[in-house]
């Protein structure tokens, strides 16, 4: 049998794999061709003791070197290295992989300078930034068109709101939060009419906070003056159709309310002599606990107000006594409040205040001497201090209810000198310089309204409140007029006309409404003093 260069044996099952021999009569093999291409058979032994079953095995050098190849013809080389039964990954596309072992989270990484793969920690070639935060493998999102985004997270329900003062969007409650749903109207508060409906029960100073599409009203004060703990409510779509929840809340009387996240809060509830902190569920505001955390100096009668990401509340009473201290929280644990530190000019309880655009307006309120004419402000980028404007509100006012509408600030009632007032003031000018827009604004005079601002499809609404001198009503009050809702540009114009007196210098006014006339549109001016 011949034999050529590079042809192959294989051994099969179990028997002897046997050599190639030169020609031997005792042998009695074939001769075969003495050609550089072929060899012959020589008998030299057997490779039982060497050779596997299904071992191929290829004759590569003349006369007689053969080499152990794996079945199909398989050599390794080139990106693997190995034997025919175990190999290794040593290149990829002609290139060397290092032997180095990875760690996790390696990636293949080329060194230029070895000519070689390399496991390595992956490069820091991602930065987040700009509406992005966060690492290579989690982003959030904290801006939308580099407007910042707030981090507090939202109700069911809720709406993304742009927030002026902070500069930030915010998640809302649909329809306006504390006091306000979105309307295609202005509110007018000049001119008030009685809607004839009534609450369940008289009352004055209770607390108002708007969810989803149902206004709730808080505790407050009964016709004895004592502090009640009901829970009413009315939908949006009917604001007079007022009903008791019959849920209640763990102490009387309440204090005024603040979103933070999917919670709303009130500041201050007193409890003996212990200024308390309330909590409900947005998801369930009838259902308030007692967090167990306190305000500081057992402050009372305190309104807080949201800036950047800090709350504040300024003033209020301890202890009976109003007082004039700052106390701040943050809004990521709106529960531990602390002293600022910082004071207002004076001891103000019961006062109104305003945050438009970039400053905070504090007016009216009860001091140690008695009702305030002062008007306070300050600036957002340090809510702490407050300073002393020049003007003054036009009468001692405390016990007030107060609209911001249009860049325009509305004092409604409140109590001069002992007895409820039906005057409206305005002011269109800031600081605020503040004129008597409508004398008689409201059918009767109404005081201890503080904190109801609510306005609900272009109408500003009251309820309750203390008339005289002393008692309550149960009387529901609305705006009488709204005006539809202009271009920005006809608004400042509209703005501009009803602060500039006809003889072009600036002056306060009284609004006097003819019979057919819209109350926006003044009829007679009388001025009282000239400002610059």
């Amino acid at each position: 049998m011949g034999v050529k260069l590079h042809d192959t044996m294989e051994r099969r099952g179990t028997g002897e794999f046997p050599l190639i021999e030169d020609i031997d009569t005792e042998g009695g093999c074939q001769v075969c061709s003495t050609s550089l291409s072929e060899v012959k058979y020589r008998k030299v032994g057997m490779l039982a003791s060497v050779a596997s079953t299904g071992q191929v095995w290829k004759l590569t050098a003349l006369p007689d070197t053969w080499s152990e190849l794996f079945a199909g013809d398989f050599v390794a080389g080139s990106d693997l290295s190995g034997s025919s039964t175990a190999q290794t990954v040593v290149g990829i596309q002609g290139s060397a992989v290092s032997n180095a072992a990875p760690a996790d989270g390696d990636v293949l990484i080329w060194n230029t300078d070895l000519s070689q793969w390399e496991p390595q920690e992956p490069p820091a070639g991602f930065s987040a930034g700009g509406d992005l935060s966060g690492t290579a493998t989690s982003q959030t999102v904290v801006a939308i068109q580099n407007n910042a985004v707030s981090d507090a997270a939202p109700s069911s329900d809720d709406v993304l709101t742009w927030n002026s003062v902070a500069s930030q969007w915010e998640p809302k409650v649909s329809g306006g939060g504390s006091g306000y749903t979105e309307s295609v109207y202005i509110a007018d508060p000049n001119i008030w009419i009685d809607t004839g409906d009534t609450l369940p029960a008289a009352r004055r100073y209770m607390q108002f906070f708007i969810v989803g599409n149902t206004l709730y009203l808080y505790g407050g004060l009964d016709l004895s003056n004592n502090g009640t703990s009901t829970i009413w409510s009315a939908p949006i779509t009917d604001p007079t159709d007022v009903t008791d929840t019959e849920s209640t809340l763990p102490y009387a009387r309440g204090a005024p309310i603040c979103k933070v996240g999917n919670y709303l809060y009130m500041f201050g509830v007193l409890d003996g002599s212990t200024s308390r902190i309330l909590q409900a569920s947005t998801s369930d505001p009838t259902a308030w606990s007692n967090t167990g955390y306190t305000i500081p100096n057992n402050q009372v009668d305190i309104f807080p107000v949201i800036i950047g990401n800090n709350i504040y509340a300024y003033g209020g009473a301890i202890s009976g006594n109003s007082t004039n201290k700052i106390i701040s929280a943050s809004t990521s644990d709106p529960l531990a409040w602390s002293d600022t530190g910082k004071t207002l000019p004076i001891a103000l309880d019961l006062g109104c205040i305003f945050v438009i655009n970039d400053k905070i307006y504090l007016f009216s309120g009860w001091n140690p001497t008695g009702n305030s004419s002062g008007i306070y402000f300050g600036n957002i980028t340090d809510p702490t201090k407050i300073v002393t404007y020049s003007k003054t509100f036009p009468i001692a006012y405390s016990g007030c209810s107060n609209f911001s509408v249009d860049n325009s600030l509305y004092v409604v009632g409140g109590d001069n000198a002992g007895t409820a007032t039906s005057a409206v003031h305005s002011s269109f000018k800031f600081p605020p310089y503040f004129m008597e827009v409508n004398p008689i604004g409201l059918p009767i005079g109404i005081a201890s309204i503080t904190g109801n601002n609510i306005i609900i499809d272009g109408y500003c609404y009251l309820y309750g409140g203390r008339t005289g001198s002393s008692g309550c009503i149960n009387k529901i009050h609305r705006s009488k007029n709204r005006i539809q809702a202009m271009a920005q540009s006809e608004t400042q114009a509209y703005l501009a006309q009803k602060a500039i007196f006809p003889d072009g210098g600036e002056c306060e006014y009284s609004v006097h409404q003819k019979s057919g006339v819209p109350p926006w549109q003044i009829d007679t001016y009388a001025p009282r003093t000239t400002f610059v």
